[in-house]
């Protein structure tokens, strides 16, 4: 039998928020979970940036996916990517877990001392300090409480 390295399908991102903290020198140590994803994926390097407000970590492949989507729109695409790439570049993980968030990211984001929480979306982590993170999730569950119920008479949830 040929065993070969998982698709992109068979391997299946973290659940839940991911803690971490960043520290005075914007590092960040990664959740144990967020490192076994990683070291699932052929190419450990990530390309960080914020693109309104938001910071996010793109990986395997996913920022150029996000850029494609844009190739009949080229001055959009060229827009987005000089928008990243000022707050943006390339990190990989160190030998003790952490990554860097870009000085213009955090900066700009005040992300230094920040408890974050990581939530993933197939191949990008999206980063919520504390406000984002309470504002986005309070959302979420007023919304969820207008059809609730009706998920659950047709056995949804």
């Amino acid at each position: 039998m040929n065993q070969s390295a998982p698709s992109r399908t068979e391997v299946e991102n973290p659940r839940g928020f991911l803690s971490a903290r960043v520290d005075a020198n914007g590092r960040i140590k990664l959740p144990a979970r967020f490192i076994e994803y990683l070291e699932q994926l052929p190419s450990k390097r990530m390309y960080i940036t914020q693109i309104n407000g938001m910071a996010r970590i793109y990986m395997n492949g996913s920022w150029e996916r996000t850029l494609d989507q844009f190739m009949l729109e080229p001055k959009k695409r060229k827009a987005l990517e000089l928008v990243a790439a000022k707050y943006g570049e390339d990190v990989e993980v160190d030998k003790t877990g952490k990554i860097t968030l870009p000085q213009a990211l955090r900066r700009e984001l005040e992300l230094e001392g920040e408890t974050i929480q990581m939530l993933f979306d197939r191949d990008v982590a999206r980063i919520y300090n504390t406000v984002q993170h309470d504002k986005a999730t309070e959302a979420a569950e007023a919304f969820v409480s207008e059809f609730i119920e009706e998920a659950e008479e047709f056995g949804l949830i």
